[in-house]
């Protein structure tokens, strides 16, 4: 059978462009939609793999706040701990302290000087007597400095006091107290830090000279 083509020739190449045309259309339809289906499944798979990588770090998390709150409390504990022993050392100073000072304090005075006030302030004391000669307020001295209960001992004052016919050395006396520091011995009484002693009074009659 022999056909005819009525059709011309300029609508017959429009037509074959109009076909070509949809036909590249459905293509590139078809590939892009086939791309965007692929991206949407490469994302969803990313986010769950992301969903599951945030989970995994909010448990982590969780431990992490949950061992540090632990930390906390226990630093807190410590400190409580530590604040009640350095209480508790500081109670047993304060109980055994005054009176090793005391019984060093006795130990280091000489017999020709008499002491008439201790006065504290913490750790300071100021010593306050009266003394047969320089001589013996320097060897006092001498033993406090040697004592483990004192050490900055440094002389104040001294003056000349005459009583009864009798000459004295009046002296005052500046040291430091190491209330911790330890001995073998102790007394049975002794005064708190921060308080006044009155030792006996210095006989003048016992004082045969001045210097």
């Amino acid at each position: 059978m022999i056909r005819i083509n009525l059709v011309p020739r300029e609508e017959a190449r429009r037509q074959g462009a109009r076909i070509f045309a949809r036909r590249t259309s459905v293509l590139v339809g078809g590939g892009l939609a086939l791309l965007i289906g692929v991206a949407e499944v490469v994302t969803r798979a990313r986010a769950a793999t992301i969903d599951g990588e945030m989970a995994n770090f909010r448990e982590e998390m969780a431990v992490l706040n949950a061992r540090h709150q632990q930390a906390v409390l226990l630093e807190r504990k410590r400190r409580a701990l530590e604040s009640k022993v350095r209480t508790i050392e500081l109670l047993e100073k304060q109980r055994t302290g005054p009176a090793r000072v005391l019984d060093h304090l006795g130990a280091a005075t000489p017999e020709k000087l008499w002491l008439t006030e201790m006065r504290t302030t913490g750790s300071t004391a100021r010593l306050s007597g009266r003394a047969i000669d320089n001589q013996t307020i320097a060897a006092f001295m001498r033993e406090l400095e040697a004592s483990p209960q004192f050490s900055g001992v440094d002389l104040v004052e001294t003056r000349q006091v005459e009583e009864d016919g009798a000459k004295f050395k009046e002296f005052q006396i500046g040291a430091e107290i190491l209330w911790a520091a330890p001995v073998a011995a102790t007394a049975d009484a002794a005064p708190q830090p921060g308080t006044d002693v009155a030792p006996k009074a210095a006989p003048a009659a016992r004082a045969g000279g001045a210097s």
